[in-house]
């Protein structure tokens, strides 16, 4: 351990510090979160892939559609007017790609 770590250790009060045990504990239950995390998410891209693949549905809209739900309707009112007009002044209505020459 660095000398001047072990200096502030010695100077800081000890009883703030975790203890090894709680460490240990806190390090096992995010690793199992995490584990459990993943394996959601596993699950999760099954589900949208299987249902790309039986009802068409578009992954990138359908993410984009969770996405809008969560918001609050101010802020998804502003997202979608923003939205409606870029795709206007852009012409992203089936016509022309986007920035043109």
């Amino acid at each position: 351990m660095a000398a001047n770590v072990k200096q502030l250790r010695e100077e800081t009060d000890q009883t703030r510090m975790p203890s090894e045990e709680v460490l240990k504990n806190l390090a096992r239950q995010v690793t199992s979160a995490k584990a459990e995390m993943d394996e959601a998410r596993g699950e999760i891209g099954a589900m949208i892939k299987s249902a790309e693949e039986t009802h068409n549905v578009h992954r990138k809209a359908f993410k984009l559609c969770l996405q809008l739900d969560r918001m609050d309707d101010d802020k998804r009112d502003a997202f979608l007017a923003h939205f409606d007009d870029y795709r206007e002044k852009l012409k992203l209505d089936r016509a022309g790609k986007l920035f043109a020459a």
